[in-house]
């Protein structure tokens, strides 16, 4: 009798130990579970703070190059605003010189038509 009750108390401490290992082991799979989850959750985290750093930086990265891409066209724009001043003020050198020779060419013209009116003048009298 004390045989089997002993062999019933090792049979119970064995279900026990059995059970325990069990429970040890369904603890373990649903920490180990929680804590893959957790994990997961971690790494969305990670990724999404990435990813709003990236588009931020992307954000940045366009607005430097269109500002610069702003401050290229004002200076084209100056350089041709500048070029066309140049031009406009050569035409309007070209044209005053113009005016000048033509001047020049009339005063010349009715110079030598006087000369030669005192030529005539001059012969008629002798």
């Amino acid at each position: 009798m004390k045989k089997m009750m002993e062999q019933d108390r090792k049979a119970a401490e064995e279900e026990d130990r059995k059970r325990q290992v069990f429970h040890d082991f369904m603890v373990k799979s649903v920490q180990a579970k929680q804590q893959a989850r957790a994990r997961e959750r971690e790494e969305e985290i990670l990724m999404d703070e990435k990813i709003k750093r990236y588009r931020e930086e992307a954000a940045q990265r366009e607005a430097l190059l269109k500002m610069k891409k702003a401050e290229e066209n004002a200076a084209k724009e100056q350089i041709f605003a500048k070029l066309n001043e140049e031009e406009l003020r050569r035409r309007a050198d070209k044209e005053y010189l113009e005016n000048l020779r033509i001047e020049l060419m009339q005063e010349e013209a009715a110079e030598a038509a006087r000369i030669k009116e005192l030529e005539e003048a001059k012969r008629q009298e002798k």
